[in-house]
């Protein structure tokens, strides 16, 4: 789940709910990968810390490295 801890982050950033986002993606996987997807969209605990990134800005953009 490390690859898809940034893309939950940036969700909340943008004030979009992961649960919907990651249900979204669910619905296109395999039905082994959309389960992991559901269930982690649904996570509270989800930061770039906690999976190894750390967001920064640029002065282009903010970005999580």
């Amino acid at each position: 789940m490390v690859t898809v801890a940034p893309h939950h982050h940036v969700a909340r950033q943008l004030g979009l709910a992961p649960a919907e986002i990651f249900d979204e993606a669910a619905s296109f996987a395999n039905p082994d990968t959309a389960a992991v997807l559901r269930a982690f969209g649904r996570r509270t605990d989800v930061t770039p810390e906690a999976f190894g990134f750390r967001p920064f800005d640029t002065p282009v953009d903010p970005r999580i490295a």
